[in-house]
């Protein structure tokens, strides 16, 4: 990335920090969690919300990276063509996201004290899948669209 004068490094850098910030937050507000005597990775939503937790940290801080520090990957262009594979992850990760609430409704908390309905759920997220799709660009995917 060229800077176009101190403006713009200022936003990146202020960017980074509250990216930073962010993930030093959710760290810390999981550290109870993970540091508890109790059981965990117990069931299919602790499982994939542990994996759905991992990959959104990847992908923020691949999209921060290739933006703000393209030449962690050699080169703007060499940075550009990641996007394609983070845009990818970003749909992996949003239906990885879908799953983990659906295996939520499978828990003791949520069928005896909220009695959450799985059926409620799977609507719901097939409404928001629905949503999506129609917005999905094959163009930006470059191989994943045909093209060389």
């Amino acid at each position: 990335m060229v800077w176009n004068g101190g403006g713009q490094r200022r936003a990146a850098e202020e960017a980074a920090r509250a990216f930073g910030k962010e993930i030093s937050k959710r760290l810390s507000a999981s550290s109870p969690i993970l540091t508890s005597a109790g059981t965990h990775l117990d069931n299919p939503h602790n499982i994939l919300g542990f994996i759905t937790y991992i990959a959104i940290i990847l992908q923020g801080f691949v999209g921060v990276t290739q933006f703000f520090v393209p030449k962690l990957y050699g080169s703007v262009d060499k940075a550009k063509a990641i996007y394609k594979y983070h845009r990818l992850s970003g749909y992996v990760i949003f239906i990885l996201s879908l799953a983990t609430v659906a295996a939520s409704t499978q828990t003791y908390f949520a069928k005896n004290i909220l009695h959450l309905k799985l059926w409620a759920v799977l609507l719901a997220s097939v409404i928001a899948v629905a949503g999506i799709v129609p917005r999905i660009r094959l163009s930006k995917f470059g191989w994943l669209a045909g093209r060389g």
